[in-house]
């Protein structure tokens, strides 16, 4: 029952953004050598140091809002309760202030906990790799911390569809049980959008709407038009040319969300989940 509570509270802290914190400088409840989440940090946004200590504040919730001194911006995998409480930690970068993307956790029946993430990388018309390192975050006598203890792995940014993964286990402390983790990131290169086009089509392959958006200024629900029989989404990417290219995907009435994907950083391209009102 223990087990299905935190896994629970993850569950419900993995939104793609964060309550203001509350300005109380207090400290985290006192553990010693806890693994309190993951992250994942490229190359470009780390000054060279083999350990980045963090900083938290306490938030209106009782749950801590950290961030990294020396890390410019961050991507965290997950966090989760480490204390009785049932208190939890968010991490934020100094841009967003905004916990970036969603895990979805899995127990299989050795009680192994298993978590997969994809971080679409933007490519570039360049030959230069990018470094990325899983980073797990660990709690010791009141200081958070993260340290770069595991080899890093290189991905190419002049290729677009380009793959690669990187897979870790850890052994983590879970209310005195020792806990095996594994963690999965897949990396994909893709061009970055600029321009999403939404056409409403009818029963008679008619545009009977449209509009368009900026990549991050999409809505987070829309109505979509009573006589709306499907949904065609259009994406447009400069290739390395510099010339406009497209990508469609067309949405059913079956459809409860889509997906389209902004520009986070130069580095990795984040999705936008939107909900679809069908009338």
């Amino acid at each position: 029952m223990k087990k299905f509570k935190w896994i629970a509270a993850i569950l419900s802290l993995m939104l793609m953004g964060c309550q203001l914190a509350e300005e109380t400088k207090q400290n985290a409840p006192d553990q010693m050598n806890e693994i309190i989440g993951f992250m994942v940090v490229s190359q470009d946004q780390m000054n060279g140091a083999a350990r980045y200590d963090a900083s938290c504040d306490r938030d209106t919730n009782g749950d801590y809002l950290c961030s990294f001194d020396g890390l410019d911006g961050y991507l965290t995998i997950f966090t989760y309760p480490i204390d009785d409480e049932g208190y939890s930690y968010r991490f934020k970068d100094e841009n967003m202030s905004a916990l970036i993307g969603k895990t979805n956790l899995n127990v299989n029946e050795t009680d192994t906990i298993s978590t997969e993430r994809t971080l679409n990388i933007i490519a570039e018309n360049r030959e230069t790799d990018i470094l990325f390192n899983i980073m797990p975050i660990y709690f010791n006598q009141g200081e958070i911390y993260s340290s770069t203890e595991t080899p890093g792995i290189g991905f190419a940014r002049d290729h677009v569809g380009y793959q690669a993964s990187q897979s870790l286990t850890y052994d983590v402390n879970i209310s005195g049980k020792v806990e095996k983790i594994d963690i999965t990131v897949h990396f994909n290169t893709m061009y970055q959008p600029e321009k999403h086009f939404i056409y409403y089509m009818n029963n008679d392959n008619q545009v009977i709407e449209s509009s368009n958006y900026e990549p991050e200024n999409i809505d987070d629900e829309i109505n979509v038009p009573l006589e709306t029989a499907y949904m065609i989404i259009e994406t447009q990417s400069r290739d390395f040319d510099g010339q406009l290219i497209s990508n469609r995907q067309i949405i059913d009435r079956d459809s409860e969300a889509m997906t389209t994907y902004y520009a986070y950083d130069d580095i990795v391209c984040n999705p936008k989940i939107t909900t679809l009102n069908w009338k």
